[in-house]
């Protein structure tokens, strides 16, 4: 990066151009890191994917809700 901006630094047109599509790569890799983001927390929230507590011995279990 350093050697591109110091070619493009005699050229306004091609510093902006190299200013611009460093810009746009960097919101590109945010956007992906968000996705896969959004991605993990999706998987780990899936239904089904529920621990049970274990219960110290003796509990009444009458008032406990099972989820499946």
């Amino acid at each position: 990066m350093p050697v591109a901006f110091g070619i493009a630094a005699r050229h306004p047109s091609l510093l902006t151009a190299a200013q611009d599509s460093f810009l746009s790569g960097l919101s590109v890799a945010c956007v992906v890191v968000a996705a896969l983001c959004y991605a993990a927390a999706g998987l780990v929230a899936l239904p089904g994917r529920r621990f049970r507590h274990a219960l110290p011995a003796g509990t009444d279990r009458s008032n406990t809700v099972t989820v499946a």
